[in-house]
């Protein structure tokens, strides 16, 4: 994108992971890599002064006063650009297309923006929100808002010598004193400039709401891989911009698949780039990042860890549950091949043997399988308590099941009320001795025709043995090189995802695995 078009947003310090996420979505397609961005400062700390800054943007004070007038000054404020472009914070980017018809019909008519309406909205809804805005305006401003719907402001483009830009600052100027109540004055600009692009419609574009949809009025569907955001009526069209409002910002959400059933999801930015540094993830893999599930889950130190098949100092984050600190979760990358492996599994039945705390199984159902889960740590009320909180706050669609018990006997347990066995298996239990291969053998009677199993902690030669006794009976491997390294097991029609290792490592491939790569 040419220096003549501008983004501009603005947030403070408790909304700058939401401009985050945006800046991000921005950056991370091939257009906005090095377009101009601009972005209000009104109270950020320092630290995000300075991120923003790495990221190329310029900043400015913003003006805390009624009525925020400044958003009408952009050409003022920001010399320089033929077409200025507002982004709020807590909107993203998912198809570049949305950005081009904010220009394409800025260049054309004046001004581009998006009614608040669609078959998917509640209209009496939405008008109702709006009628106390409206009427700070007068009655010909009520009339209009029931005649066409309001528009919303928080994405729109302007051309630097478009009307609406005067005519906005003047409809603010001249009924900026008619209220003094916040939550009026809140929405005074943004009533303003829908006002100024009603009544100068010749020179506004008005564009469909996949440009700017409004996931708080209607949630979107989802593809089946839980990639795409989706208008939630036929024809389903991918959205260009998703914008969320507070009540939606952080938490999951269950939203349909085209093909059926659910997938649970955040409606903000889920990225590559949204992760730390030390959370490395294969770029073949769709993120999810359920943190807000886990208030504690930390980075932990591996010196707490007396296992001698960790393998330490890699450039990847060691999560553990503050409470059990001498115990790693599996890494970032290893997270997401599992629930990638899952994915393809949606609505199958699934078993896990030891999910500790419930980092794993929460991938494992926000792939929306059916999925029942062993392990002797449930026996403790306390640890059932903390699984169920964290399953229950990523609402996650399918159904799971939780058992205490040691396997192999609690496989056969669990098996007598899941008749016809289980699609997906990932076991993640005693890692000692014959163990593994013993878990190994308890389920495969139960393994349907088309299944796999997925193993961590190759590191540890008995679980590579439980592999290798897969193999041994004619099913198909592939290993993944992630810090304890991880296998998947599988026969019949299943198509194992794709992984690249973290470049950044000298992988060492340990002797008694090398068997599986044959």
């Amino acid at each position: 994108m040419t220096d003549d078009v501008a983004i501009v947003s603005a947030a403070d310090a408790q909304s700058f992971d939401s401009l985050q996420g945006m800046v991000h979505s921005l950056r991370d397609k091939p257009q906005g890599r090095d377009s101009v961005l601009h972005v209000f400062d009104a109270g950020m700390t320092e630290m995000q002064r300075r991120w923003l800054m790495v990221q190329g943007a310029t900043l400015r004070i913003a003006n805390r006063g009624p009525g925020r007038n400044e958003r009408c000054r952009l050409p003022e404020l920001f010399p320089g650009h033929e077409v200025y472009l507002w982004i709020d914070a807590n909107a993203w980017i998912q198809r570049w297309d949305a950005i081009e018809a904010y220009i394409e019909g800025a260049r054309r008519r004046g001004f581009a923006i998006a009614p608040e309406t669609d078959p998917a909205y509640d209209r009496p809804g939405v008008l109702a929100a709006h009628e106390a805005s409206f009427a700070m305006f007068g009655p010909p401003a009520l009339e209009r808002l029931r005649a066409t719907g309001p528009l919303n402001a928080g994405v729109f483009a302007g051309r630097a010598d478009a009307p609406q830009w005067r005519a906005w600052q003047s409809m603010i100027d001249d009924n900026i004193g008619k209220t003094d109540a916040s939550e009026l004055l809140l929405q005074f600009d943004r009533t303003a400039l829908a006002l100024a692009c009603i009544e100068d419609d010749r020179h506004t574009a008005l564009l469909p709401a996949t440009c700017n949809w409004l996931a708080h009025l209607a949630l979107p569907m989802i593809s089946d891989d839980g990639g795409v955001l989706l208008r939630p009526l036929p024809p389903h069209e991918p959205l260009g911009i998703v914008h969320h409002s507070a009540p939606t910002k952080r938490a999951f959400f269950p939203l349909g698949r085209l093909s059926g059933g659910a997938l649970s999801r955040p409606l903000g930015y889920q990225a590559h780039s949204q992760l730390a540094r030390d959370d490395y993830v294969s770029p073949e893999l769709r993120v999810i990042v359920p943190d807000a599930c886990f208030p504690n889950m930390v980075r932990g130190d591996q010196s707490a860890s007396n296992w001698s098949f960790l393998r330490r100092g890699l450039p990847h984050a060691w999560l553990v549950d503050r409470r059990i600190p001498s115990v790693g979760f599996l890494n970032r990358d290893e997270a997401h091949i599992l629930h990638n492996l899952a994915l393809a599994f949606h609505g199958q039945p699934a078993l896990e043997i030891g999910c500790l705390m419930g980092w794993s199984a929460c991938h494992l159902a926000l792939a929306g399988l059916d999925l029942d889960v062993i392990d002797p740590l449930l026996s403790n009320q306390d640890v059932v308590a903390s699984v169920k909180a964290s399953l229950e706050a990523s609402h996650f669609t399918g159904r799971v099941t939780l058992l205490p018990g040691h396997s192999p006997g609690a496989v056969h347990e669990m098996a007598k009320i899941r008749p016809g066995g289980w699609s997906f298996f990932f076991i993640d239990g005693d890692h000692e001795g014959d163990a593994p291969v013993a878990d190994a053998k308890a389920c495969e009677p139960y393994a349907r025709p088309d299944c796999a199993m997925v193993f961590h902690d190759l590191a540890s030669p008995y679980v590579t043995n439980a592999v290798l006794y897969l193999k041994a009976r004619g099913w198909r491997v592939r290993v993944y090189h992630t810090a304890q390294i991880m296998a998947v097991a599988w026969r019949g029609d299943v198509h194992p995802v794709a992984h690249r290792p973290d470049p950044r490592v000298d992988w060492q491939i340990p002797d008694h695995v090398m068997p599986l790569l044959d």
